[in-house]
């Protein structure tokens, strides 16, 4: 019925979970009431997009933010497009996933596991499989056979391919490609249009951390963040059916469709690389991106260099380097009065450096480096040269198939400093950086236009000439492929305080590309294509 309240769901939820339970249930003993609540919040958010009550769905958000009509039916034509409407196991499933998923979180409960099963998802099946933990996860003991196993599969999924990653493009088009031959051994075809909207319902229940009154809807799903997320999940949409050229086009279309938005110039490859540490740097507005772009201009030329071959990278000439939680590295820098994004960015090169000595033997095709713990550190350090000297005591730790980046007891006695006392390395370092750039100096991609000019020309920007190569979800503007290394590096001048064109007129996010023009040529090509996209109906 379409009759009942908010609350009264949330009881019922509590009735039909036994993990939910308010005294006796696994998340009252394992997990913060903040995990609970998003739990509660996005399956009332199921409930609702089912339902089709956008006024339940919306209730949680501010009057000013809160998601339109028009977006709240493009919504539904997505929810329509996943069949989840017409079939109660899938509802059913969708449920107990969002009743359990947060166990896999719980750092009690994950620490009783064997090692390899610390990870969310493979604590969640750990405790999936083995009977004696069926106490922990009873919902799922109520699902059928069938369902059961779509569950494993489901959660499995989740394992391989996090599509909020994906939107704010920390993987890269070799994860889309791993994971799209996962979904090709897959028995069930169908499951890809569940895990699409699983990967939705997740989300909807961020921002109700404090309190059970944000609870009965989606606090998250504001008008932007709604179009935010269809943009990705458009983008998505065709993956299953995709060539391994197709992954490529879709991961970097996605980031078209975003630069078109702010209205970016995506027709050089400094121009793809800008967008995709832009989309890192979580960059919604245009005068986020010109923050940005001062922030980039203060950086040496070798390190543009290297951050431009690190952003277009994606595994054809060599193996991945995914840094998860890099958006939060870049997020704390931002926020922190005693350190800046430009000098994160200029340890992320060195980062870089780092990992791509690391002997990673077990790798096949893509390293994935957990920076949890440097984002924390990021957020607490006192001084830019603690920071920037931070990589000489760090420890890497393998768990899982993951490596994680640790912060030693070194840095951590070190992060109220505002002196640094072991910057000898550092100092080596940054020599070696000015060497580089000297050594590089001759050799440079200037991009066709530059950011600050597009972004300041006028007021009434019209942004349709750039976003005319990116209208189609699936479609690389051809022109990229034709991209060509210049003789000349375009001088970057300082920032000045008036914000007029003529000001910001050199400030570009330009920089060496591949040393060699035919790699450069070798790994963009692929995305001169044209995928087929279906609009939502």
């Amino acid at each position: 019925s379409k009759d009942f309240g908010s609350s009264e769901l949330l009881s019922m939820f509590e009735t039909m979970f036994p993990e939910l339970a308010p005294l006796s249930g696994s998340h009252h003993f394992f997990c913060q009431p903040s995990e609970t609540n998003r739990s509660l919040a996005a399956m009332s958010s199921v409930v609702w997009l089912v339902l089709g009550l956008r006024e339940r769905f919306v209730e949680p958000q501010k009057e000013e933010v809160r998601m339109s009509p028009a977006a709240w039916e493009e919504l539904q034509d997505f929810v329509d497009w996943v069949g989840i409407k017409e079939n109660p196991g899938w509802i059913h499933l969708m449920l107990v996933f969002l009743a359990i998923r947060g166990l896999g979180k719980s750092k009690t409960l994950v620490a009783q596991l064997p090692k390899q099963h610390h990870q969310p998802e493979k604590a969640l099946i750990f405790l999936l499989s083995h009977q004696s933990a069926s106490g922990v996860t009873p919902s799922a003991t109520m699902l059928s056979p069938q369902l059961f196993e779509l569950l494993k599969e489901l959660i499995k999924l989740h394992e391989v391919f996090n599509v909020g990653q994906f939107m704010q493009a920390e993987n890269t088009s070799m994860t889309l490609r791993i994971f799209k031959d996962c979904l090709d051994s897959s028995s069930n075809p169908s499951i890809y249009r569940l895990f699409l909207f699983s990967s939705l319902v997740t989300v909807c229940g961020i921002g109700a951390d404090s309190g059970r009154y944000l609870c009965v809807g989606s606090p998250f799903m504001t008008d932007k963040n709604t179009r935010g997320k269809l943009l990705g999940l458009q983008a998505l949409r065709d993956l299953q059916t995709a060539t391994c050229e197709g992954c490529h086009a879709i991961y970097w279309s996605h980031l078209c469709q975003q630069a078109k938005l702010l209205g970016l110039p995506m027709q050089s490859a400094a121009d793809f690389a800008f967008m995709r540490l832009a989309t890192l740097c979580r960059v919604q507005d245009e005068q986020s991106a010109i923050d940005l772009a001062n922030d980039w201009n203060e950086l040496e030329g070798a390190d543009q260099d290297a951050l431009i071959e690190f952003l277009l990278d994606d595994g054809l000439r060599r193996k991945s380097l995914v840094f998860s939680f890099l958006p939060a590295c870049f997020a704390n820098a931002r926020t922190n009065s005693s350190i800046s994004l430009s000098c994160m960015l200029t340890l992320l090169v060195d980062l870089i450096e780092f990992m791509q000595a690391y002997p990673s033997v077990s790798f096949d095709e893509e390293m994935v480096v957990n920076l949890s713990d440097l984002a924390a550190f990021a957020a607490a350090v006192k001084s830019r040269s603690v920071l920037m000297a931070c990589l000489d005591h760090v420890q890497v730790a393998e768990e899982a198939g993951t490596l994680f980046l640790k912060m030693t007891s070194k840095n951590w006695n070190q992060v109220d400093s505002l002196d640094n006392a072991f910057s000898v390395k550092n100092s080596l370092r940054i020599l070696l950086r000015g060497q580089r750039r000297r050594r590089n100096a001759n050799v440079a991609l200037s991009p066709s236009k530059t950011i600050m000019a597009k972004l300041m020309s006028s007021p009434d920007l019209d942004k349709s000439a750039d976003a005319e190569g990116c209208q189609h979800a699936h479609h690389i503007p051809p022109n990229v492929a034709k991209v060509k290394m210049q003789a000349s590096r375009t001088t970057l001048g300082p920032v000045k305080s008036d914000r007029s064109s003529s000001a910001f007129e050199g400030i570009v996010p330009g920089g060496n590309d591949l040393e060699k023009e035919e790699d450069f040529d070798a790994a963009i090509q692929s995305l001169s294509i044209n995928v087929p996209h279906k609009t939502v109906s």
